[in-house]
């Protein structure tokens, strides 16, 4: 790690190494503009002379950038102190996943969260915490569900958003037609093509209502029998042993 405490990078003051690799060194630093502590990502000046590796160090920033999700880390920032690329990313406080498998067995509920995100990854962990066969698949059972679950949520969700955008799109219609008088054949006209327009909102927005109640009730189900399911598997919490 190159960069030492104090060390600026426009308003950014390091304060102490988070780690590295192959793409680059990741700091501690403050944002001394909005008082808040970041993560940097430098590109080594070993790297920042090669073309390629600086145009991957910014087409990853670009990428990271245009998405929003909870699992990708926000962006805040970009630039260049010195000839030092760098990215200024939001800082996460806690443990990483690795860490948190090193302590005790970890509580079935911890494990369907973790297992129901980050699957593929805890699989080999999952060997060392004691779990017979019939345990294990009880709890892929139950991680299945909860994924199942996740899927409703979302999807319940995105019912609730369009139902919204159709409540909108209809109140503007609805405006658009109280705004147009009520004599003339062009306004007579263009009150028809709006009471049309008005009719299908409404319509889309009843059979989107319809179906969120469905899907809300499915949801409430789902919930309910994930918890029994959890509440019946056989595997106990560490202080349960």
């Amino acid at each position: 790690m190159l960069l030492g405490p104090g060390t600026r990078l426009g308003p950014y003051e390091v304060i102490g190494p988070l780690g590295a690799g192959g793409m680059g060194e990741v700091y501690r630093a403050r944002d001394t503009r909005l008082r808040r502590d970041v993560a940097v990502k430098v590109l080594p000046d070993a790297l920042a002379s090669d073309g390629e590796r600086l145009h991957r160090f910014e087409q990853e920033a670009l990428a990271a950038s245009a998405l929003n999700h909870p699992n990708v880390l926000t962006i805040h920032d970009i630039g260049s102190e010195a000839g030092r690329p760098f990215v200024v990313f939001e800082l996460l406080e806690g443990q990483t996943l690795r860490e948190e498998l090193r302590g005790s067995a970890l509580p079935v509920r911890r494990t369907i969260e973790l297992l129901s995100d980050r699957s593929t990854e805890l699989g080999p962990y999952l060997s060392a915490r004691r779990l017979d066969a019939q345990q294990t698949e009880a709890l892929r059972a139950v991680v299945e569900q909860r994924l199942a679950l996740g899927r409703l949520e979302g999807e319940v969700a995105s019912l609730r958003d369009r139902l919204a955008d159709g409540g909108a799109r209809s109140a503007e219609l609805r405006e658009t037609l109280n705004s147009l008088g009520r004599t003339g054949a062009a306004a007579a006209g263009l009150r028809r093509q709006v009471l049309d327009r008005l009719r299908d909102a409404t319509e889309a927005s009843e059979r989107l209502a319809a179906e969120l109640a469905g899907k809300t009730l499915e949801l409430a189900e789902a919930r309910a029998r994930f918890e029994e399911t959890l509440a019946a598997l056989a595997i106990r919490a560490p202080d349960q042993r």
